[in-house]
């Protein structure tokens, strides 16, 4: 078969046909799937098997087991499906490029163990995410999610407003995040080291340092000297951006203040605050907005 659908793609079209290749069902057994009803009869069929199990001995309640762990795990998959299918705005178009099969393979394997709700909203956005532009979110970041729980997920959240640059989490002087930068390193987000970032500005220009994903600082050496400037922060890994860049966080007021402060302590005397954004080519478009 060839490409799933045109340039200019509809997102929910594309979403369709993507769980329909993934399972192998007609577009009919897709909404059977994602119809509501679904879940009365898997509760039902929950219901009836809790009863069961009570009369059963030996291999006969090995085979009710499994069959009990195969409906929570289709409840768990029509829940993600579900819950991916409100990511897209109506008429929403997307990239006409196929989601890798290997991927959803992966993904699939990953979600059906996924039954707590918070857990697959998480995978809903990854699942929608990748059916919008495929290659988004590698097999490496499935596998770190899949072994995340709630608690750390939540963990990762708390830290993002002092992410800028999508890949930098600033280190404030005095502050300790040590025990959660420890434990976002154990699970696969966070780069231990503590580094610093290093760029430097000719005389009389300025940079451009991104913050989030519409706002930028510009900042000015107004000097007729090079200005070195570093800024201390760990590193998100690889699947740290790409979970990172799905959560959509503005930067914290505080993390910002911090930044411009390390940034005039050595030499820079005016920073700008822009908002900004990306065309089709690519091209950054900025506006200033006020003078820190």
């Amino acid at each position: 078969m060839g490409a799933l659908i045109e340039i200019n793609t509809d997102g929910l079209a594309k979403l369709g046909e993507t769980i329909c290749n993934a399972f192998g069902w007609s577009a009919k057994g897709y909404r059977k799937m994602a119809d509501a009803r679904i879940y009365e009869r898997i509760e039902n069929a929950k219901a009836d098997t809790a009863i069961e199990i009570e009369k059963l001995h030996g291999h006969e309640i090995v085979e009710k087991y499994n069959e009990i762990r195969n409906i929570q795990k289709v409840e768990n998959v029509a829940n993600i499906i579900a819950k991916a299918e409100q990511q897209f705005n109506e008429g929403e178009q997307v990239s006409n490029e196929p989601v890798d099969k290997d991927w959803l393979n992966r993904f699939f394997d990953c979600a059906e163990g996924v039954s707590e709700e918070e857990m697959q909203n998480i995978w809903a956005k990854i699942l929608a995410g990748e059916v919008k532009q495929p290659k988004s979110f590698s097999l490496r970041t499935l596998d770190v999610l899949k072994n995340m729980t709630k608690e750390e997920a939540e963990l990762f959240v708390e830290i993002a407003p002092k992410v800028y640059n999508y890949e930098r989490i600033f280190k404030a002087k005095n502050e300790n995040n040590l025990d959660r930068i420890l434990k976002l390193n154990d699970i696969g987000l966070v780069l231990l080291e503590s580094i610093y970032n290093n760029f430097e500005i000719e005389p009389q220009k300025f940079v451009l340092l991104k913050l989030d994903g519409t706002k930028a600082i510009s900042i000015v050496n107004e000097t007729p000297m090079i200005i070195k400037l570093n800024i201390p922060c760990y590193k998100l890994s690889t699947a740290g951006k790409e979970l990172f860049k799905m959560l959509e966080t503005e930067i914290s007021e505080d993390t910002l203040n911090n930044i411009v402060a390390i940034i005039k302590s050595q030499g820079i005397s005016q920073v700008l605050l822009n908002s900004y954004s990306c065309d089709q080519t690519g091209m950054i478009n900025f506006i200033p907005i006020k003078v820190l």
